[in-house]
């Protein structure tokens, strides 16, 4: 297929990076081949997008491009444009100002794109943001409470000081919100018991451990 950044349900991107995993495992050029054809065909294409898109399918190709080692010529112009992306206003948000300002899937799908082109630049100013930025996500206030939530805060466990995640053991009118995603969570409803049932949770944990991945590996 042909790589298309707008489509935030663009399937190619894993197809790319799981072509590049095999690459790595077989060492078969062809694959490799297909790989740098389909990275190179993805730059641009982020534009008229908004930043979900973007967040949700760049780290896939990064990943890839990794993985296979693009020719130095390519790599130049993959760099340069990787650059680019963290500060691109699409549809009014950059995909470090979605990471910084959104605590639900669209802040942590950018910040895993932003960790993943932090990484391959090199750049350790970028990729300490960004981890500044996910240990507030995960609840240190101290390291950066910027978020903006949500109106809903009745599935935190302490709505003055809210957070990503509801810490271990966090408890609410005797049940267990441990684990929760609060501002995911609220998009189905006001706290309740049994829960209500959202696929936002699911979807924005995604972002989450693709940023522990990358940040534990750096």
């Amino acid at each position: 297929g042909t790589p298309n950044l707008v489509n935030q349900d663009d399937p190619i991107n894993v197809r790319v990076m799981a072509k590049a995993l095999v690459y790595a495992r077989t060492g078969i050029q062809t694959y490799r081949t297909e790989v740098i054809d389909a990275v190179m065909a993805a730059i641009g294409t982020e534009q008229g997008g908004r930043t979900l898109a973007l967040g949700r399918e760049l780290s896939a190709y990064v990943i890839a491009a990794d993985l296979v080692g693009l020719p130095a010529d390519k790599d130049l112009s993959f760099r340069t444009w990787l650059r680019s992306t963290l500060t691109k206003t699409l549809d009014g948000e950059t995909l470090q100002s979605s990471h910084e300002s959104r605590p639900n899937n669209w802040g942590t799908h950018a910040g895993a794109s932003r960790a993943a082109v932090a990484r391959y630049l090199g750049d350790n100013a970028e990729l300490a943001r960004t981890a500044q930025v996910f240990k507030g996500w995960l609840g240190d206030r101290s390291s950066y409470a910027g978020f903006v939530y949500g109106t809903d805060l009745s599935w935190q466990c302490d709505p003055s000081n809210p957070v990503g995640i509801n810490p271990k053991g966090c408890t609410k009118q005797g049940h267990s919100l441990d684990g929760a995603v609060p501002d995911e969570q609220r998009r189905c409803g006001i706290f309740g018991w049994p829960p209500c049932q959202v696929n936002y949770a699911w979807e924005g944990l995604q972002g989450a451990l693709a940023q522990a991945v990358i940040l534990s590996r750096a």
